[in-house]
């Protein structure tokens, strides 16, 4: 019953959030009714901060919108808690356009907003010299008692909102689920260190994601060190490991509110191949 309704809701923009089905899990759904007519639904699941809200959120049927049903469901799945929403369009240019509308509606409803963008960069084969920086060296570490103190100071102070907001216990279980995820499939010296005149001055946490292609899943600098030349030495270090571990393709995720490192990446090759519009509101 779900299905027909987001279908017909969302059109070809349906297609852009996923596969038909991948609401299913531990996903919830609720459904608005009219005179027993069902006219809008939205999936959501509660996590232990905040509800996320279905990768469709409120579909609401052409002949009802403006009547506030959308809101009616967004409010009736959040019952009073915390809530985040995020949207993923395949085409770049496309999809941020295609955002707007949403993203004015929950700017209405109290949420704040960003874009993500989902960057991909082609790796060429063989090894490109990595950038001189006096004193620089890497070393892998995978110990949480050493990563997490580092991981902690540089991304509480980081140009990304959505990090910098976050509490150090869901830093801390970001990077745990990360290395889980990572087990197995993943190389060890995907985590590394960077290292200035012996102390720690940045971090790289790298998986592979299939044969073919490695994700940056964190790579960041500690505040006092930053416009050094240490983001573009660990760019260049990324696509030195994924290259090592057989990979053609390196991805990212970055918020598009951190225009340093959009800027960043760009430079190493990376473009835009997809868009995530995010709406959060507490």
């Amino acid at each position: 019953m779900l299905e027909p309704l987001l279908a017909q809701a969302w059109g070809e923009c349906y297609w852009y959030s996923g596969p038909p089905g991948a609401w299913a899990g531990d996903w919830r759904a609720l459904l608005a009714e009219v005179s027993g007519e069902t006219v809008g639904a939205v999936a959501f699941r509660a996590g232990e901060r905040r509800v996320e809200l279905g990768p469709w959120g409120p579909a609401v049927l052409p002949a009802w919108r403006g009547r506030g049903v959308g809101r009616a469901l967004v409010e009736a799945a959040a019952a009073g808690r915390p809530l985040r929403y995020v949207m993923r369009f395949v085409a770049a240019r496309q999809g941020a356009i295609a955002a707007r509308p949403f993203l004015r509606a929950y700017v209405r409803w109290g949420f704040r907003r960003d874009l993500r963008l989902a960057m991909l960069a082609r790796l060429e084969p063989g090894s490109a010299a990595e950038p001189m920086v006096p004193g620089l060296s890497f070393h892998a570490e995978a110990d949480l008692k050493v990563i997490f103190p580092l991981y902690d100071e540089i991304f509480r102070t980081s140009h990304d909102p959505e990090a910098a907001a976050l509490t150090p216990a869901e830093r801390r279980q970001w990077l745990e689920q990360t290395r889980q995820g990572a087990r197995g499939h993943s190389p060890p010296d995907m985590w590394q260190v960077a290292m200035l005149g012996g102390s720690p001055a940045g971090l790289l946490i790298m998986t592979r994601q299939t044969p073919g292609r490695c994700f940056v899943a964190d790579l960041g600098v500690l505040p006092a060190l930053r416009g050094r030349g240490l983001g573009a030495a660990l760019c260049a270090r990324a696509a030195r490991l994924a290259r090592a571990a057989g990979a053609s393709e390196l991805a990212l995720m970055v918020s598009g509110a951190n225009r340093p490192a959009i800027r960043l990446y760009r430079r190493f090759g990376y473009r835009t191949a997809a868009v995530l519009a995010v709406a959060e509101r507490d």
